[in-house]
């Protein structure tokens, strides 16, 4: 989502590192939903929600949504929902919708893991009108894009309902960058981390990125079918 496809011509192929880092942002999105739950880190006792066996909504199933619904599934007896437009693992779903089918499901779930790229059709995806559905008690985690979340709407949900718990990874940029100051700090049901789950997270991480990317580039080289074509039109 940082590329400017105007200065692209169209003949470019463009390929992601799409799945790269699907196990470390998955390990962070279960981190932040345990933490939601159970209270971690806060110093006071609160009520604390249950995980296991819940009903588990996912947005994107592409390597991270998999890996998340792989995790509820096995780790959590969760019942999964995807909505994606397309699945990766869909072994990993109990039931498999489009994205479009959000705010019928949305109420349904305990748990939602925001697992979407940023592109012209969910930027702002989550925004009140879909929000207001949630359960009262429900958690979100976001390790997508900031951006697919509406900053104030996810604020004015969190005041107005504080059963709900809202996690994230990923923020809200401003004069095109990415910035961790929000007035969500400010409250008790809500909780993040400073876009470590990927890249950022250690040197081990980064580097494996790095080699999946070259053996990527390396099959397109040798004429081979490449990864994770990107779809123009999702951004031009």
């Amino acid at each position: 989502d940082d590329i400017d496809f105007s200065l692209i011509p169209d003949n470019v192929r463009v390929f992601s590192n799409a799945g790269a880092f699907s196990i470390p942002v998955a390990e962070l999105a279960w981190g932040l939903a345990l933490a939601l739950a159970k209270g971690i880190s806060l110093r006071k006792r609160i009520e604390v929600y249950e995980v296991y066996g819940r009903n588990v909504l996912v947005l994107g199933a592409g390597g991270i949504g998999s890996e998340i619904a792989r995790i509820a599934k096995y780790g959590f007896n969760d019942y999964v929902i995807g909505l994606s437009r397309s699945f990766k693992n869909p072994e990993y779903f109990d039931v498999k919708l489009p994205i479009s089918k959000m705010n019928e499901v949305i109420g349904m779930a305990d748990i939602i893991f925001d697992a979407l790229p940023l592109t012209r059709h969910t930027k702002g995806i989550l925004n009140y009108s879909v929000l207001r559905n949630l359960k009262d008690k429900a958690i979100l985690v976001n390790v997508g894009r900031g951006d697919t979340i509406a900053e104030d709407d996810i604020y004015r949900i969190l005041t107005e309902r504080p059963g709900i718990r809202f996690g994230t990874d990923v923020f809200w940029r401003k004069d095109g960058r990415e910035t961790f100051d929000t007035k969500l700090w400010q409250l008790e049901n809500f909780t993040g981390t400073l876009h470590t789950a990927g890249a950022y997270g250690n040197p081990e991480v980064n580097n494996r990125a790095k080699q999946l990317a070259c053996e990527n580039a390396l099959r397109y080289a040798n004429g081979l079918p490449a990864n994770n074509e990107v779809r123009r039109d999702d951004y031009a």
